[in-house]
């Protein structure tokens, strides 16, 4: 599962490892969205172990904190 947060921008990885921190869900990384790097919120499961309450839970911390992780980033609200 993942959600993006805006274009990644080098002079903010160590901004974005630190956020990793405050994440309860998930992680901060840097995916590839149209041919570009961007930051995301990502997480991951293990497909013969998830529950349904597992991913309902991820999808809704993803939402909360993919916005907030922009925000803290790139001071903007693109995704």
């Amino acid at each position: 599962l993942s959600t993006p947060c805006g274009k990644a921008d080098p002079s903010q990885y160590e901004r974005a490892l630190t956020l990793n921190m405050s994440i309860p869900y998930g992680a901060v990384a840097i995916a590839s969205l149209d041919d570009s790097h961007c930051f995301a919120v990502v997480d991951t499961y293990l497909r013969q172990t998830v529950h349904p309450e597992d991913i309902a839970k991820s999808i809704m911390s993803l939402a909360q904190h993919g916005d907030s992780v922009e925000k803290s980033l790139l001071e903007e609200d693109s995704f």
